[in-house]
């Protein structure tokens, strides 16, 4: 395929997992819904309320496109914010698994929702690196890094809903840890991380 000859590897990781981890948020959607539900004993109506807030930062996609674009950060205005974001989310996360049940559901949000923030920043820069890639193959380019993101979000899905049904079909009538699917999503942010340390620089405006 021709996005190999054009591009580098660590962007198509960088691409994949940032696309995987998008796909994969269904297993942390599933976790929330539990620990409202079961932990918290929340009613429905609340529950599909506070869930409804995780899609709310990506209303800003566009003004934080506009910022990192405009606005270089440690001398970069594509690596560091993917680093940046990135390592807020596993913090945020982190924070998640260890307070969440302490602290109630506003903790809970606030978490989520710094941590969708930074995940809807990463995809505004994701979408800014394949509008740049593509230039490099004018003919397929385009379409080559779309048809990755679009199978890299499918498989995210498909792998996270599979994997949510094998959990709840072993634990049976025992106590589900919803850390272990907070904990697996913190795994992708850190594999986002290590893909976006070694970005090549050519990447950069």
């Amino acid at each position: 395929m021709t996005v190999f000859e054009y591009n580098d590897w660590s962007f198509l990781l960088v691409l994949f997992f940032s696309n995987f981890a998008q796909g994969f948020r269904r297993l942390l959607e599933l976790g929330l819904y539990y620990v409202f539900k079961d932990k918290l004993g929340l009613q429905p109506g609340e529950i599909t309320m506070l869930l409804g807030l995780m899609a709310f930062p990506w209303v800003a996609k566009i003004f934080l496109a506009i910022f990192a674009d405009n606005i270089t950060c440690c001398g970069s205005r594509r690596k560091s914010y993917l680093i940046i974001n990135t390592i807020v989310n596993i913090f945020s996360i982190i924070a998640l698994m260890m307070f969440g049940l302490v602290y109630g559901k506003v903790f809970i949000m606030t978490c989520i929702i710094l941590g969708q923030i930074c995940m809807t920043w990463c995809d505004s820069i994701i979408d800014a690196l394949i509008a740049q890639s593509s230039r490099y193959d004018l003919k397929n380019g385009a379409n080559n890094l779309n048809t990755i993101t679009v199978y890299s979000f499918a498989l995210g899905g498909i792998i996270a809903c599979s994997a949510a049904g094998t959990i709840e079909l072993q634990d049976g009538e025992s106590d589900i840890d919803p850390n272990v699917y907070f904990g697996t999503y913190a795994g992708l942010m850190v594999c986002l991380l290590v893909t976006s340390i070694f970005l090549n620089k050519k990447y950069e405006p």
